[in-house]
């Protein structure tokens, strides 16, 4: 890996996350043009992001938030609560 790609490196995963400055974001694209080692790793990321993001949206489509919010509010409900005398000691 050339200089200029360890430099840019630190900004790869930055600039892939669109967290980058104006400036930042002209330097990663000027070297992504000339580097297929650092655009390789970008669509390494691009992939992962992939591999990552559909198994969440099946998981988050198929979980029932509400029934899971409900729960916990019984279980709040159920839990002894103090005394009058005993919240004012606490």
């Amino acid at each position: 890996m050339k200089d200029s790609c360890s430099s840019v490196s630190e900004l790869l995963e930055k600039y892939f996350d669109q967290e980058v400055t104006d400036r930042e974001r002209l330097l990663v694209e000027g070297h992504l043009q000339d580097c297929p080692i650092c655009r390789d790793a970008l669509t390494s990321m691009e992939g992962l992001r992939t591999l990552i993001k559909v198994p969440v949206e099946e998981a988050t489509q198929q979980e029932d938030f509400p029934w899971v919010w409900q729960k916990i509010e019984r279980g709040i409900r159920l839990q002894e609560k103090a005394g009058w005398w005993q919240s004012l000691r606490s």
